[in-house]
């Protein structure tokens, strides 16, 4: 029994030196297209190239439980594939506490891309009080994905299926899957509207079965005069370990053309923003979602 109690204490005790080291350390360092939303949770899967046409990328250094909360100097560094430093910017004092997330928005440039070839890896690092934190590697292309056929796009408010109510808010749960579709979907129609805007319009969620109904296609042209309109459903699974489904409907009004992309996840309820991250990246890159859009 001593014995027991004295190897407990012992990994209590390494345990608590662990945590007291990187009490203030980010869990994850995501690369974004653009800005995620404030309120959205870290639902986001990390960009995995950097295109040409790409104008800015955002780094989102993001807390889950903060042992030390409180002020800490932070600074990013893009370096590229021979150690040269391509982007450096330091922010003093910045308060960190538990659940929440920073981002740094970084222009893209020519002097960028003229150092970047295609194909080249580079390396985000995050610092913070000068002690390197976390580093991220990134991929380049130097191919231009904006479809310039396409003039504009819309995002409707998704519907949300909960079969047991483990979310309060179907449109907070919504906007995790319609907004990291959007921040991509706007890499190649850059004049895209968000969900959030375009409920302003039609003020709830439409349904994915309006999309095979003629009448009800007809008043979505008439309400939004966009080449492409995506509508979406997510179905949040009974049990934890339950499968969920994401659903995503692209209509192409130039075309008259309907296309759907669906992404299937489990997670237990404890890593809920993981599981809903591994869908929208299955939905981008399994499912080829922008693909489809670039060649539309």
């Amino acid at each position: 029994m001593k014995k027991y109690i004295s190897v407990h204490f012992a990994i209590l005790y390494a345990s608590f030196l662990l945590s007291s080291c990187v009490g203030y350390a980010p869990r994850s360092l995501l690369i974004l297209p653009d800005e995620p939303m404030s309120i959205n949770g870290m639902s986001y899967p990390s960009m995995e190239v950097l295109y040409k046409s790409d104008d800015k990328i955002v780094i989102v250094p993001s807390w889950g439980i903060v042992g030390k909360p409180g002020r800490y100097n932070q600074k990013i560094e893009i370096i590229d594939n021979g150690g040269k430093i391509l982007y450096s910017e330091e922010k003093k004092n910045v308060y960190i506490e538990s659940n929440r997330f920073n981002c740094y928005a970084i222009p893209i440039n020519d002097a960028i891309r003229g150092i970047l070839s295609d194909g080249s890896k580079y390396t985000i690092k995050f610092y913070m009080n000068d002690e390197l934190m976390l580093t991220q590697e990134g991929k380049y292309s130097d191919k231009n994905i904006v479809n310039s056929n396409i003039k504009n796009a819309v995002i409707l408010p998704f519907e949300v299926l909960q079969e047991k109510q483990y979310f309060t808010s179907s449109e907070g749960l919504a906007n995790r899957f319609s907004h990291p579709l959007f921040i991509e979907v706007k890499r190649v129609i850059p004049d895209t509207k968000p969900s959030h805007i375009s409920k302003d319009v039609i003020g709830k969620p439409i349904s994915i079965g309006c999309f095979t109904d003629n009448k009800c296609i007809d008043d979505l042209k008439e309400k939004f005069n966009n080449d492409v309109i995506i509508g979406g459903k997510f179905e949040l699974g009974e049990s934890s370990m339950s499968i969920s489904t994401l659903t995503v409907i692209v209509y192409n009004s130039k075309t008259n053309t309907i296309k759907k992309f669906i992404a299937r996840e489990s997670g237990s309820k404890m890593q809920f923003n993981l599981m809903f991250s591994d869908i929208i990246r299955k939905l981008i890159y399994e499912e080829k979602i922008l693909q489809y859009l670039q060649e539309a």
